[in-house]
């Protein structure tokens, strides 16, 4: 029988009115913050009410992979204090850091709190399309999806329920997984599940790269890397890709949904700038500003705050520099990667989604995903 703790109910309810408010309140907006802090007591609150524990346990590589994220930061705006836009800077500082601030605590989570979050997350949904439900799954993956209202912003969260109940080979709830990934309609859930499972069960099960810390962790580096370079020059990979599939006469702008422009004006920068900012950055959150402020190009007209260049890699490059890339690569490792196939499948399947999506600030699903890498240890459930 399925036991939910109070602790679980209080801590997992709490984020639909935040998440709503997000949403649905122009004017507000910014109380999706308060996830951050919010978000620290309350999954404290479940690990002292389940756990029964009053020790606190700290995860030290974490607390030092955060040290050099705030350096790393500290040195981009030295060297740009003149030109920061403060909003952005201490935004991004807040969020991309906030996992690694709460999960310095060592949690442990077992099934029932990732079921419930599971509903949790089904609920924000049904509650973002006014539960005017529509059975459209997505057409094409090499069409955008982008004027369609069942769209979900946070629709990526589906990807790691999928990957864990299919690792828990609980089919029931894959089941209802799968129906939640054809619901919200998000092209971006595949470019992490196929890679994922792909390198998960075929290369890193099969070669038994996960038995050897160290090689698993020069293995995941490489996969990282790779990535990198692919999003930093996105356009001619993309470009192959059509081609590799016969899709050569789909618009590139079209198939990347806009992000070719946003690309072609950033990319340039990383080099014109000189050695100093390629290698420490512009500023942390300062890639927004840059699009907003700065470039004149008329799609932009479209917004009215700063906007997110739609691919982390080339964000982080632009704000932090490589130094930045590199460390995030730690971040990411001590966010997701904990000696366990879960970890591992949550880690391959972010890294991906930092080619085409602004995953450093989709908080909640950060949060998600941290919340399921440490779920139940390898356990049966």
């Amino acid at each position: 029988m399925l036991k939910i703790s109070p602790a679980t109910v209080f801590t997992y309810l709490l984020f639909i009115p935040l998440i709503i408010t997000y949403h649905f309140y122009e004017d507000i907006k910014q109380i999706f913050y308060l996830l951050a802090p919010l978000s620290i007591a309350l999954i404290l609150c479940i690990y002292l009410y389940d756990h029964k524990k009053r020790d606190i346990n700290l995860h030290y590589g974490i607390l030092q992979t955060l040290a050099l994220y705030f350096l790393a930061c500290a040195i981009s705006l030295f060297f740009n204090f003149q030109d920061i836009y403060w909003f952005t800077a201490v935004r991004d500082m807040i969020i991309i850091s906030s996992p690694l601030l709460i999960f310095m605590v060592r949690y442990e989570f077992v099934n029932h709190h990732i079921i419930a979050l599971f509903i949790t997350s089904f609920i924000c949904y049904l509650i973002w399309i006014q539960f005017k439900i529509e059975f459209i799954h997505i057409k094409s993956l090499f069409e955008s999806n982008y004027d369609w209202r069942h769209e979900y912003d946070y629709g990526t969260i589906v990807g790691p329920f999928i990957l864990y109940f299919l690792y828990k080979k609980d089919y029931k709830m894959l089941l209802l997984s799968l129906l939640f990934l054809l619901l919200v309609n998000k092209r971006a859930t595949f470019m992490g599940l196929l890679p994922a499972f792909f390198t998960y069960y075929v290369i890193i099960k099969f070669f038994k790269i996960d038995e050897n810390k160290n090689v698993l962790i020069a293995f995941l580096m490489f996969y990282y890397f790779s990535f990198y370079i692919i999003s930093i020059n996105l356009p001619f990979f993309a470009s192959m890709f059509l081609g590799l599939f016969g899709k050569g006469e789909i618009l590139l702008d079209n198939f990347l949904t806009g992000r070719v422009i946003m690309i072609n004006e950033l990319q340039p920068e990383l080099y014109n700038r000189g050695p100093v900012a390629y290698l420490f950055g512009n500023g942390v959150g300062q890639a927004d500003y840059y699009l907003w402020k700065v470039i004149k190009n008329p799609v932009y007209n479209f917004y009215v705050k700063p906007v997110n260049p739609h691919n982390d890699y080339l964000k982080l490059h632009f704000d932090v520099g490589l130094l930045g890339v590199v460390v995030y690569f730690f971040m990411a490792y001590y966010m997701y990667v904990h000696n366990s196939g879960l970890g591992i499948l949550m880690f391959l399947y972010t890294i991906p989604l930092l080619l085409i999506d602004n995953g450093l600030i989709y908080y909640f699903n950060l949060i998600v995903t941290c919340i399921i890498s440490r779920a139940d240890n390898d356990g049966k459930t």
